[in-house]
């Protein structure tokens, strides 16, 4: 999991998007995506909890008319909290680990740790540790591994105002343990606290004051922002001068219509790209224009459309080229944002499929502690998942109605999945046993 800093105008971009494609689909969940990119396929495909939060991501290619497995995600939970996010890469017909992040609270602080594999030898390489005070954040240290000692690589000291409102935030930069560069970033708010301006400093570790280096700021039309104005600064004149602006127009319904991103020219305003968006009958985007100014007007350079079927959540998503000679209706390999449940993804690809199904509880608890250890999706073509459950102090085991063994969990000790594709469909029982729960559950491959 990589941090990097993300420009402003991009973030409120990327949330202005989200907020188009939020509705009442939210019942319905994710089972598979299908992603087109550069004359490949991917497939990735889903399974969840009893909470609808995504516990395995499997991604696998096309290969003619086959399925091949290339990586898995999976993520652990204790008692609903994060516990442990484990990456695998298929290899010689099987599951390798090769990427490991834990958790696990210490004292007063949340404790993030990287790990990597090699011929199955793990290897701690990065730690991040949260530290919180009344539900707020307030630190956030980052290590490396180097040499067999951690060496500070970040610092974040977060501030908040009387209203719990973001104050400022100082970012501190480490090289060989020594202080190489901070950053200070200033939020000012109006009196309904919405965001009136941010202000980014920075300073060397030489120096003793920050120094401005950009702004940016918000203006709102009946509580609705408006526009996003940035500002770099002129150390030479002392002065704020203009840089980029984004302007946003919407719908009397709140839909957003249009965005148009200018860049100052020394004199006066160039306009950079324009996007228009259009909805259907039930106010849901199907369909997204990308236009640059050409010979001094609007050329649709391309458009992403978002086809769903009837009376379903389904979707296909595809970009195609615009007014190019030749090339008009082509498809066109860019990134295109999507909802993805209760959020919005971004991926890079031609067209993206996307399948949806109800969000069923179907998960089983323990004869003796319910609350404890689930498994989940039952009944199941083959794939199920046991919540909740510790390889370290845990085992199962899975037999046929006669006692006969099928599975244990001596065959992958890091995994709560359990795939018997391979078996016939039917009636199985799992015995499942940790520290804190046992029992037995009734399970059907169909």
């Amino acid at each position: 999991m990589m941090f990097r800093i993300v420009p402003i105008k991009i973030v409120l971009l990327l949330c202005l998007c989200s907020v188009l494609h939020l509705g009442a689909e939210n019942k319905q969940i994710v089972s598979e995506m299908q992603v087109a990119s550069n004359d490949t396929i991917f497939k990735f495909s889903y399974i969840y909890n009893n909470q609808a939060q995504v516990v395995v991501e499997t991604k696998t290619m096309k290969n003619g008319a086959n399925w091949e497995n290339i990586s898995q995600t999976e993520w652990f939970r204790q008692f609903d909290l994060p516990a442990r996010q484990l990456q695998r890469l298929w290899a010689n017909n099987t599951w390798n680990d090769t990427y490991n992040i834990r958790y696990h609270n210490v004292d007063s602080k949340i404790v993030e740790t990287h790990s990597v594999f090699s011929n199955t030898v793990e290897s701690d390489i990065r730690m991040i540790e949260y530290y919180y005070e009344n539900n707020l954040k307030t630190l956030q240290r980052e290590y490396i591994k180097y040499n067999g000692n951690w060496e500070k690589t970040l610092e974040t000291q977060f501030f908040y105002a009387s209203n719990k409102l973001a104050d400022s935030t100082i970012v501190a930069q480490y090289l060989n343990n020594n202080l190489k560069v901070s950053y200070k970033t200033i939020y000012s708010y109006n009196q309904n606290n919405s965001l009136k301006y941010i202000i980014l400093q920075e300073k060397n570790d030489n120096e003793q004051a920050y120094k401005n280096s950009s702004k940016s700021v918000y203006s709102y039309k009946a509580n609705t922002i408006s526009s996003l104005r940035n500002y770099g600064w002129n150390a030479k004149t002392a002065i704020w001068e203009n840089d980029t602006k984004l302007e946003y127009i919407f719908e009397n319904n709140d839909s957003l219509s249009e965005e148009i991103l200018w860049k100052w020219n020394s004199m006066y305003w160039d306009q950079v790209i324009r996007y228009n968006y259009q909805y259907n009958a039930e106010s849901q985007l199907f369909k997204k224009f990308v236009s640059l100014p050409i010979y001094r007007d609007w050329r649709n350079t391309n458009s992403v459309n978002y086809l769903r079927e009837p009376n379903s959540s389904n979707m296909t998503i595809e970009s195609v080229y615009g007014f190019w000679g030749g090339k008009a209706g082509e498809k066109l390999n860019t990134h295109i944002s999507f909802p993805f449940n209760n959020e919005t993804i971004i991926r890079k690809a031609e067209t993206i499929q996307l399948t949806y199904i109800p969000f069923v509880d179907s998960s089983i608890g323990t004869n003796n502690n319910p609350s404890l250890v689930k498994v989940y999706p039952n009944p199941s073509r083959g794939i199920f998942y046991i919540s909740n459950f510790d390889a370290v102090n845990s085992s199962w085991t899975l037999t046929g109605l006669n006692g006969t063994v099928f599975r244990s969990s001596g065959f992958n000790l890091s995994s709560s999945i359990i795939d018997i594709s391979d078996l016939p469909n039917g009636i199985y029982l799992l015995n499942v046993r940790s520290a804190s729960a046992y029992g037995t559950h009734k399970i059907v491959k169909y």
